[in-house]
């Protein structure tokens, strides 16, 4: 018995891609692989392990590095990253949207640099929670959270499959910006603007359920990252930002 329990053990240490134990992983994440992949690779190794490639502002595809963004368990770029993991880069999730074929990487985790790499190229693989598995880490307040950016109508229709809604500035469906940015006006499950962003949240845009009265047709109010805290800003509907939602 001791002499198979030694061999199994060599298979182990023998086969690529082993998981490193979880309970050894910077929080945030559930999975690191042993060995280096090529994106491909290492999105279905994550999924294989029940988690998902970080995103970047939880979005699969990006032309450019949005400002404040936050890559899931690295943070936000400037900001003290992830201590206990090995140097990178490691593979994001998030393709670079106007160059096929690569995807964006956490070149650095001190300071959390952010660049990308051909696909067909290795990277280390690190994995974080997919939303399933994430949904009870959720901030008190919100009930679901989506995987990435989505149109208005179809943040809004998403909520409502989660038996939710997306949340409003100041109770209402509609604000002017005189409104929406008077003092101690609070969003749902956020707080007023200026509060300390909510932990355990990516720092990205999200949407509400407000829409702008004024002057922009088809528009509406979403709450953003800025400095690690919360602001609002207005968006043209057709704007892929993620969708959190709170109860009805």
């Amino acid at each position: 018995m001791k002499k198979l329990g030694i061999f199994l053990l060599a298979v182990m240490l023998a086969v690529p891609g082993m998981a490193s134990a979880a309970d050894r992983l910077p929080k945030g994440f559930i999975a690191m692989s042993e060995s280096e992949m090529t994106w491909g690779d290492a999105k279905a190794w994550c999924e294989q392990q029940g988690g998902k490639l970080p995103l970047i502002g939880g979005s699969s595809s990006l032309r450019d590095v949005p400002r404040d963004p936050s890559t899931d368990g690295f943070g936000y770029v400037g900001g003290p990253g992830s201590s206990g993991l090995p140097s990178g880069p490691y593979w994001t999730g998030t393709e670079v949207a106007n160059n096929p074929g690569y995807s964006w990487i956490v070149v650095d985790d001190n300071g959390l640099i952010l660049s990308h790499r051909r696909q067909s190229n290795q990277g280390r693989v690190v994995c974080v929670p997919s939303m399933a598995a994430a949904a009870d880490r959720l901030p008190k307040g919100f009930t679901a959270m989506s995987e990435s950016g989505m149109i208005w109508a179809e943040a809004k229709a998403f909520c409502r499959q989660h038996g939710g809604r997306l949340p409003l500035i100041g109770g209402t469906e509609s604000l002017g910006s005189s409104d929406a940015y008077r003092q101690g006006v609070s969003i749902d499950g956020f707080g007023a603007r200026g509060s300390p962003w909510p932990s355990g949240l990516p720092g990205t845009d999200f949407w509400t359920g407000t829409e702008y009265t004024t002057a922009l047709p088809d528009s509406s109010w979403g709450v953003s990252f800025v400095g690690g805290k919360v602001n609002v800003g207005i968006g043209p509907q057709s704007l892929q930002f993620r969708a959190v939602c709170v109860p009805l």
